[in-house]
């Protein structure tokens, strides 16, 4: 089916030529792409319309429309956008505004990709693939992740990434291309174990979601999350915690065949092509950039309590593994409520086993309680781990040799 290549942008006059004439590397057909120019002050839409002939001589239709244009485009019927004129038509295609008034400010990331992807007035494509201005496609992208997607129809698919610059964030890059099929999923609380820009879903998943919500600036992680929570209902899972202990079975007990491993996790929210098909580049200027770690945290942690921690056996009392600031911060962001399920901290260091974390609430001016660091011998499920991993092997060393499982005996906490 028609796949459309969901791109914003706002002021990425000198980057996104790169971004538009990767597509034409693409031997996927038919494909679209749906750009909106969320009110860019430089020359965006001119570097836009440069590139677009090139587009078209490989038979990739262009979207294009703007924060001065989008909303006449609201009004048209349905039937007149799609089969009124042919969709190469620039006149009703694409947008020949000059830069916006000054009255007119950019809506934010989260209300470009929803304008882009709005259907019959925007995209047309039955599969949504999303790119960044700043970023671009490589090694046929598009096919490979489409044939991904018709395995797992339910799934947000992703693509490992080539990081640019070539040193920057070389730890997380490491991480977000090796994560196995199952971290995929158990790892949702240390990071995004799916990249945005590298997303592939089809287009009723995405509206079941009923698109981004425009208030939330961390619009991709939230989103992120609401597809667990819609994955599980769908498919009958009582919490997340059932989805997560049955991907757990599924591979733990299945052969150790790649064609057998795959049909034990068909169904599964989250699936990686393992091809580097996406080149993701760091700006210290993105909007990503912008979300603050407190906002990011209080997200995930959010998120861990709805999905976790509010179900059995965890609503019985669980333990932080972690006494130093990531478990700290990580205590401050549950609810009070949620707070009291936390029998106890453990760690490793001597300096803070044996003492206490002291809760003086959100005001920090009244003791709420306190909170005993037990030494890390004293670990048992259910728990959170608020620890750097990787430091030599050690804490995953620890974790084998007492049996833990993670996704069904602890979860990270990033």
């Amino acid at each position: 089916g028609l796949v459309s290549v969901i791109l914003p942008a706002h002021n990425e006059e000198s980057r996104i030529r790169r971004a538009l004439l990767s597509l034409t590397q693409e031997t996927y057909r038919p494909l679209e792409i749906s750009i909106y120019d969320d009110a860019s002050t430089d020359n965006t839409l001119a570097a836009i319309r440069e590139t677009i002939p090139q587009l078209h001589e490989q038979c990739i239709h262009v979207v294009l429309s703007c924060s001065t244009c989008w909303k006449s485009r609201r009004t048209c019927k349905q039937n007149e956008f799609v089969c009124g004129k042919s969709r190469t038509d620039s006149e009703l295609l694409i947008c020949n505004c000059s830069k916006p008034k000054p009255e007119i400010h950019p809506r934010g990331v989260a209300a470009a990709k929803n304008t882009a992807i709005r259907q019959y007035m925007q995209s047309s494509g039955t599969i949504l693939c999303f790119l960044d201005a700043d970023d671009a496609m490589e090694n046929d992208r598009i096919a490979h992740q489409v044939a991904l997607l018709q395995q797992h129809p339910y799934a947000i698919t992703g693509t490992q990434i080539r990081r640019e610059p070539d040193a920057s964030t070389l730890r997380y890059t490491s991480w977000v291309n090796q994560l196995t099929d199952l971290q995929l999923v158990t790892q949702r609380y240390k990071e995004c174990t799916v990249i945005q820009p590298t997303w592939m879903m089809k287009r009723d998943i995405f509206d079941a979601l009923d698109g981004y919500r425009e208030t939330c600036i961390a619009e991709d992680l939230d989103l992120f999350y609401r597809h667990l929570d819609k994955f599980a209902l769908h498919h009958g899972y009582r919490s997340l915690v059932e989805l997560d202990k049955q991907l757990v079975s599924c591979i733990k007990n299945s052969t150790k065949t790649k064609d057998s491993l795959k049909r034990s996790i068909r169904e599964t929210p989250f699936v990686l092509l393992r091809r580097l098909s996406t080149v993701y580049t760091y700006r210290s200027t993105s909007a990503s950039q912008c979300v603050t770690p407190n906002l990011l945290r209080q997200i995930r942690a959010s998120a861990l309590e709805r999905q976790v921690l509010s179900h059995p056996p965890w609503c019985d009392g669980f333990i932080i593994w972690g006494a130093g600031k990531t478990g700290r911060r990580f205590y401050r962001c549950l609810s009070m409520q949620m707070q009291s399920k936390v029998l106890f901290f453990v760690d490793v260091d001597p300096a803070k086993v044996g003492k206490q974390y002291h809760d003086h609430g959100v005001d920090r001016k009244h003791l709420i309680r306190a909170i005993d660091i037990c030494h890390v011998d004293k670990l048992i499920p259910p728990f959170i781990t608020c620890v750097s991993m990787n430091r030599d092997g050690q804490f995953e060393s620890l974790l084998d040799s007492k049996g833990f499982i993670e996704g069904v005996d602890y979860y990270l906490f990033g």
